[in-house]
């Protein structure tokens, strides 16, 4: 379930950064919770970029 999650906002990441976060199933639920905030953390500084060139 975790795994889903990840991937599911990681479709929404560069290329670049999503190679950072491979080979999911290997990892242990403490290491998929921690990418899973790093990731909600990269998205979440993406959409406030977002919005800031937007409101411009």
């Amino acid at each position: 379930e975790l795994i889903a999650i990840i991937n599911s906002i990681l479709i929404s990441l560069p290329d670049l950064q999503r190679t950072k976060y491979t080979n999911l199933k290997n990892k242990t639920k403490v290491a998929l919770l921690k990418i899973l905030q790093e990731i909600r953390d990269l998205n979440g500084a993406k959409e406030a970029i977002d919005e800031e060139n937007t409101n411009e």
